[in-house]
């Protein structure tokens, strides 16, 4: 046997409904804090093939906040690069990280070194190349 809902029934959850999409309303109009940071970051990333099947790879990184007056962050990778193809390379290698103060009269940098591994694939879509880089780092 079905129970037929009776109008006030469907009336109260209504009313039941609209009050908590007030109160959710209500709790989502808070001010957003906006913070606007411009940042350039600049890299060099080599791979440099010393024969057939081995070769080295190097990159450094350069993090500037607001434009080019604070720094950021420094980044520093060497590798020893193995080619299982010519478009494929595995990468076995030591990072040093560095992160800038964040807050006002700090002057400690965070530092971490990491060694990390990578295997690098470089493909051709048409005239246009695509590198992907897939690197697991440990702490």
């Amino acid at each position: 046997m079905k129970k037929k809902l009776k109008l006030p029934s469907i009336i109260s959850s209504l009313i039941i409904a609209l009050i908590l999409f007030q109160i959710t309303a209500v709790a989502q109009t808070n001010a957003k804090e906006i913070n606007e940071l411009s940042q350039s970051w600049f890299s060099i990333n080599s791979n440099i093939r010393l024969s057939k099947k081995f070769g080295v790879m190097v990159d450094l990184h350069e993090r500037r906040n607001n434009s080019l007056t604070d720094p950021s962050f420094h980044a520093t990778r060497v590798g020893a690069n193995y080619w299982l193809k010519d478009n494929i390379i595995l990468t076995a290698g030591y990072g040093q990280l560095c992160t800038a103060p964040s807050k006002a009269g700090w002057h400690h940098y965070g530092k971490e070194k990491r060694v990390y591994q990578q295997i690098q694939i470089n493909t051709k879509v048409g005239k246009t190349g695509l590198l992907n880089r897939l690197r697991n780092e440990q702490r």
